[in-house]
């Protein structure tokens, strides 16, 4: 008998928004502009005042042209600031993120601002106004900080709660889970761990005395809750970890290429489609869609149609990796049988991931020595 369990990491893939950074150019006037002035007054000192006068209204509507380009860069770069947070919300970008972008755009503001202080003459009064917006400055980017880290403080109470309110669902969903299957009264629990390994029947020990945490696997979750419910004294691993699939094309990697990638778009999906199960789903109606003949049809359909194919003349990678597998779930099987040998009326609840279970179930089905029940009697109905 069997249960197909697999844990099912849901990969959320993190799509970075890349902006580029804005560079603003600085005007710098030469010093040698008015020493070059100075050298043409001659011997009329009203020629020398006018020439002045004509030197100082050319500087200050030069120093007009550049405090107006400077307006100009900083509106661009808010522009772009507010172009990139625009973007960012598209994609789904926290408060966070958002504030983060503000505060880039307050830097850049500083860094100009720093720079019209150095340029402005010592003590004048354009470079008295650059240090007063500087300083109002630093107190938004202060203030920018302190929203951030309070965003930040929110999403993780946020997070924290729902984690904590998940943990409590899936909690109760175990519960459930494990009082179905106990209906199923299993003499034997076969988990997936080393069969020559006693460290997990150890731990299973040290659960019925309190002394444990479980941890979040499915032997530990389901499989030591049920033992314990039921009492048995003891749980089995029945795995052979030595034996692997190791399936490496090698050289063949190049002429099999196409068909790999159509494998890797083909795992994606049905990852995908899992994933979709786990949040729709409880725990125990995701276990009831994957334990299908649908679903078992398929797991065993991918060494058939994926590997199976890939090699040529003496060289066969895919079919000495596919023959791997079928030993090392051979060798499961065996020590399935070894728990109830020379016994009857035994039930065994086999609980392993299911790349295994698919063919377990296919053996089975040819033994006259075990009747297959029907998993699915013990598991929540899905719509």
């Amino acid at each position: 008998t069997g249960t197909a369990l697999q844990a099912t990491a849901v990969k959320a893939r993190l799509f970075g928004l890349a902006l580029a950074a804005t560079g603003i150019g600085v005007a710098i006037i030469a010093v040698g502009f008015l020493a070059e002035k100075f050298g043409v007054f001659g011997d009329s000192v009203d020629e020398a005042t006018k020439k002045l006068k004509e030197s100082q209204d050319r500087l200050n509507e030069y120093a007009e042209k550049v405090a107006e380009l400077d307006s100009l860069s900083i509106a661009r770069v808010k522009r772009e600031t507010d172009l990139a947070k625009a973007r960012l919300k598209l994609n789904g970008a926290t408060n966070d993120q958002l504030l983060e972008q503000d505060k880039k755009y307050l830097l850049t503001q500083k860094a100009f601002l720093e720079m019209q202080i150095k340029d402005r003459a010592e003590g004048s009064i354009e470079q008295q106004k650059a240090i007063d917006k500087l300083e109002d400055l630093k107190n938004q980017i202060a203030i920018k900080d302190i929203e951030r880290q309070t965003e930040e403080n929110n999403l993780r109470q946020k997070d924290e709660q729902k984690r904590k309110e998940l943990a409590e669902k899936r909690q109760k969903e175990l519960e459930a889970l494990v009082a179905q299957l106990a209906k199923f009264k299993p003499t034997h629990i076969a988990l997936e761990f080393n069969a020559n390994d006693t460290a997990m029947d150890a731990n299973y020990q040290r659960y019925l005395k309190g002394l444990y945490t479980l941890n979040s696997s499915e032997r530990e979750q389901i499989g030591f809750r049920l033992a314990k419910l039921l009492g048995h004294p003891h749980v089995y691993p029945v795995d052979a970890p030595d034996t692997r699939l190791d399936f490496d094309p090698g050289p063949l990697a190049a002429d099999y290429a196409p068909l790999m990638e159509e494998l890797n778009k083909y795992g994606n999906q049905i990852l995908e489609e899992m994933n979709g199960w786990v949040k729709k789903y409880s725990i125990g109606q995701v276990l009831a869609k994957m334990n299908t003949p649908a679903f078992n049809k398929l797991n065993i359909n991918l060494y058939y149609q994926y590997l199976l194919p890939i090699g040529k003349a003496e060289n066969q990678p895919g079919a000495e990796a596919v023959a791997r597998w079928y030993k090392r779930n051979l060798l499961i099987l065996h020590n399935i049988m070894k728990l109830t040998e020379g016994k009857s009326e035994q039930r065994v609840l086999v609980v392993f991931g299911q790349g295994h279970t698919a063919m377990l179930d296919q053996f089975l089905q040819y033994s006259s020595i075990y009747t297959i029940e029907d998993i699915l009697k013990y598991l929540p109905e899905v719509n």
